[in-house]
């Protein structure tokens, strides 16, 4: 009876002391059953663009030019080694963008819990970190607007950039916490050995400059990690900028190589060409109209935060053009802007998480124009400071006004899981629509009536099933909402053409040659061109 009562004695030491291992498997479990119906999701929207129609990934021989020319070349890796592995066979993309998703919440999850533990902090957040940080790391891992990172699998870039721009925070805490503990260390030992634990914090700020590389290669928007890593240098492991820069000015002076390559490679975005994706050159908006439709867009975001049941996989969001739907949410985002800066310096590591936030979202919403002006996968990131603002927020409210510890406990756990079922049945949800794209654009249409391109892309999964009657109506609504699609216009004369109506494919025809005469698209549908009507 005694040995028996021994070993789970044992046990249950050896779990108290890892509990952080027991919460990393459990949030490994969450989320592999919240995505268990998205690896046959098929492509969709992008994907073709990205993986299917780019070549170049498809033989190794020609990566090469794609890796040199790319500003995201670790991603097109990524893509390159999934295609050589399963070729068109979506379940591969899935599990990397799955194992991609996993590691980020994981490194959320370490990063929350160390940042927690600093000393100084709030004494009841210091006490529950672990279950905090827990908490943020799943409902950030279970949130259906994730899955326009993780499930559409062309958005990779986005998850993959959100898993380096996390590990690289988390080297920059390892290491200063490392060089904190080797300055006491040295405080209470002068004859201490300092050979190996003096280069132990360089070790960690080397794997942070190199996740940070990494980063680069996958996305833009990691160009805005050195500015989140200063003020969290300063909120959580400095006493001053001038001790920030005392210690680490090294460390800060090496990421200025990589964000003179980013400004390199996007210098020719910057100048009026229609082929570019993002800069001044934009046809058709300014930097001022889509400066002022962006507080309406971060505010829609945040609102989806708390209550996604109005997700759309394609806005299209049009441009801000009265006076109240510029200046109500102008007002408000604004507001929202000058409390953290005004939390930042009361209460500063209350405003890091604010201003994260911000900073994260400034390259896709702010003054440079993008081709949309709204998409769900930009909130990856900035979802984090939001959770994890919100999970210590209720953490002191409960502990404020419940009226025992207890109570305070139950009230904690039952709103944890409910939330997490919520989010887990919002996220199946999701991914249903993504493993049925004719599903998807029916439900972006709901959402966004005006959206031609969910009209023509409804249109061609209905005619892939052999419904050309209503894919035809599709077409022709996006011809109405927008007459200036090539594609729109040459799809339409094919079921015109299909139909024996020869006047109406002629007149398509010929509209689409006027909007597009030189695409391959073309030169393919001039092959098949109907016979000129005779006399």
């Amino acid at each position: 009876m005694v040995l028996p009562a021994l070993k789970t004695r044992a046990i249950l030491n050896w779990l108290r002391k890892r509990r952080g291992w027991g919460c990393a498997l459990l949030l490994v479990v969450a989320t592999l059953w919240a995505y268990r119906n998205s690896y046959t999701a098929p492509f969709i929207f992008d994907d073709g663009k990205s993986i299917l129609q780019r070549e170049s990934l498809h033989f190794l021989p020609a990566l090469s030019t794609v890796m040199a020319d790319t500003k995201r070349p670790v991603y097109y890796l990524s893509l390159a080694a999934n295609y050589a592995a399963g070729g068109e066979d979506v379940r591969g993309y899935h599990v990397v963008n799955l194992g991609i998703h996993l590691v980020a919440g994981l490194a959320l999850f370490d990063l929350t819990f160390r940042l927690l533990k600093v000393r100084g902090n709030h004494p009841v957040l210091r006490r529950a970190a672990l279950g905090i940080a827990w908490a943020s790391a799943l409902l950030w891992l279970l949130h259906p607007l994730q899955t326009a990172s993780v499930t559409y699998i062309s958005q990779r870039c986005e998850s993959m950039m959100g898993m380096f721009y996390l590990l690289s925070l988390n080297c920059l805490v390892r290491g200063g916490q490392a060089a904190r503990r080797i300055s006491r260390r040295k405080q209470h030992l002068a004859t201490a050995s300092t050979g190996f634990d003096s280069s132990n914090d360089l070790y960690w700020y080397a794997a942070a400059l190199v996740t940070f590389a990494l980063g680069m290669g996958s996305k833009e928007v990691m160009a805005t990690m050195p500015v989140v890593a200063l003020l969290l240098d300063r909120c959580f492991l400095a006493r001053s900028w001038r001790q920030v820069f005392a210690r680490r000015w090294l460390f800060y002076a090496a990421f200025s190589p990589g964000l003179v390559w980013l400004v390199w490679r996007l210098l020719p975005t910057f100048v009026p060409n229609a082929q570019a994706v993002a800069g001044f050159g934009i046809e058709g908006m300014t930097s001022w109209e889509y400066l002022r439709s962006q507080p309406g867009v971060i505010l829609h975001y945040l609102r989806l935060v708390f209550a996604p049941n109005a997700q759309c996989f394609d806005y299209m969001w049009p441009v801000a053009s009265t006076f109240t739907r510029i200046a109500i949410p102008g007002t408000i985002v604004a507001g929202l802007l000058a409390a953290s800066l005004f939390v930042l310096f009361w209460k500063p590591r209350v405003g890091f998480l604010a201003m994260a936030f911000f900073v994260i979202l400034a390259p896709t919403s702010s003054f440079v124009p993008i081709i949309d002006l709204a998409f769900e996968h930009r909130m990856y990131l900035p979802l984090a400071p939001v959770i994890i603002l919100t999970v210590c927020g209720f953490m002191l409210v409960t502990e404020r006004w419940c009226v025992s510890p207890e109570s305070a406990r139950r009230a904690r756990l039952t709103t944890l899981v409910f939330a997490a079922l919520a989010l887990t049945i919002c996220t199946g949800h999701r991914n249903r629509l993504f493993a049925d794209p004719s599903r998807m654009w029916a439900n972006v249409l709901e959402q966004a009536p005006h959206n031609w391109r969910a009209h023509h892309n409804l249109a061609a999964t209905l005619k892939a099933k052999g419904n050309l009657m209503a894919a035809q109506e599709h077409y022709e609504q996006a011809v109405r909402l927008y007459p200036y699609s090539a594609k729109s216009h040459f799809k339409l004369a094919e079921l015109y053409r299909l139909q024996g109506e020869r006047e109406q494919a002629e007149k398509h025809f010929a509209r689409g040659l006027e909007f597009d005469p030189h695409s391959d698209e073309t030169r393919g549908v001039l092959e098949m061109r109907p016979e000129p009507l005779g006399d």
